[in-house]
């Protein structure tokens, strides 16, 4: 007999060492527990607190709803630090055997549970600190024995290990869970700004719109070609800007707008704005990641468009001829060059660009590309070889830029 009920006994801790290998929900391993603990040690009720924040809190009962006391049990909580016997067994880390609860002068009677006559109390260790402790009940005094603690307490270790395997697998899903609740708040906000931002641009979009529609009426009414020359070049420049918008508006990421197909749409719109056809063509040498952000494209494109603008104007007899575009990047520097394979620049030409900032009248379109060179943190320079060529020199990362991505 006694062969058989230690059989019984290590099938018991098997099964709930088993547990802790294969379960990882909590209640599936402290119900596997408490079952495992009925088949050695009988019982009327039994739960298991565990420690939240110094109160001890029932997290899972069997037996309860028999006496009508599982409402009372499930909203059972201890303070550790109080007085009684589940706090005092704690405290001492033992297991407690309580042959007959009503001559026990610690141990606190409520009227829900007043059916438990002798119960057993055994904290829950884990690297020798208390992480809860099991309680079992049984309706008739003196139902345990010195020899039933003494097999509590091996199964109770055992199953310290994989109530702790949970709790910790718990509060890992706890804050993966919590995570996931944060990243979709914060992906509905971005979500939420990038409409914002998109209808901005929107409404950025139809301003400039309205803008060069006005200045384009206006124009219609000037007697002086002088004046219709500076309101043309107006427009195109406000045109310049709106194609950024209209880049920003078809594209997800505000942050990195390519500079290939803005510069397509630059040609497209000088070439239609100066009439010239196919005689004028273009090359493109720009690496497929060399993107830029709204900051850095507008006065990055208005640099590019003027100078573009400049070579349909002036580089060219009708025969026509190449403009090529090169981006390159190297040491956290950008460098843009622009070439033509037209009558360059006049000496005249250089020698004011030279001399920007000095007294005397400087052309707009060269002031503006010098300013705009240096609102990017670099440096703009035009020199002859066989053709006009620009370069524009900046920073990748200055902070007058938004970082390329």
């Amino acid at each position: 007999m006694s062969e058989i009920k230690d059989i019984k006994f290590y099938k018991a801790l098997e099964d709930i060492a088993f547990s802790f290998i294969s379960k990882t929900d909590l209640d599936d391993i402290l119900d596997t527990i408490l079952v495992q603990i009925g088949e050695i040690i009988p019982y009327s009720s039994a739960n298991i607190m565990l420690e939240v924040n110094g109160m001890l809190k029932t997290v899972y009962w069997k037996g309860y709803d028999k006496y009508g006391a599982e409402d009372f049990i499930k909203n059972f909580s201890l303070e550790t630090a109080r007085t009684g016997k589940a706090p005092l067994v704690i405290k001492k880390r033992e297991i407690e055997v309580i042959p007959d609860t009503y001559s026990d002068p610690e141990w606190k009677i409520f009227s829900q549970t007043s059916y438990i006559r002798s119960a057993i109390i055994a904290p829950i260790m884990w690297n020798d600190e208390p992480i809860g402790a099991l309680f079992l009940d049984h309706e008739k005094p003196f139902s345990f024995s010195r020899d039933n603690g003494e097999k509590l307490k091996s199964m109770v270790n055992f199953a310290s290990a994989a109530i702790n395997n949970a709790k910790l697998l718990n509060n890992a899903h706890a804050e993966i869970k919590k995570r996931i609740k944060a990243e979709k708040k914060l992906q509905e906000a971005m979500e939420i700004q990038q409409v914002l931002i998109r209808e901005i641009n929107h409404r950025v979009r139809n301003n400039l719109s309205i803008i060069m529609a006005m200045i384009h009426m206006q124009s219609d009414k000037l007697y002086y070609k002088y004046n219709d020359y500076l309101l043309d070049n107006l427009e195109r420049r406000i045109h310049a800007i709106s194609l950024v918008y209209d880049q920003l508006y078809e594209n997800s990421n505000f942050h990195a707008i390519a500079l290939d197909s803005y510069i397509v749409q630059i040609f497209d719109l000088t070439r239609n704005s100066t009439g010239h056809g196919e005689e004028i063509r273009y090359s493109l040498d720009i690496p497929e990641e060399m993107n830029f952000g709204i900051d850095t494209l507008i006065p990055l494109g208005l640099i590019i468009s003027e100078v573009i603008t400049n070579s349909f104007k002036y580089a060219f007899n009708s025969t026509g001829g190449i403009i090529f575009v090169k981006a390159e990047k190297k040491d956290e520097l950008v460098k843009i060059t622009i070439r033509d394979t037209g009558t360059g620049f006049p000496e005249e030409f250089i020698t004011k660009a030279s001399r920007i900032g000095e007294a005397g009248e400087t052309s707009t379109g060269l002031l503006l590309i010098v300013t705009l060179a240096s609102q990017l943190g670099g440096t703009a320079s035009f020199f002859n070889n066989e053709g006009a060529v620009t370069t524009i020199t900046f920073p990748l990362r200055s902070k007058k830029n938004l970082p390329a991505s």
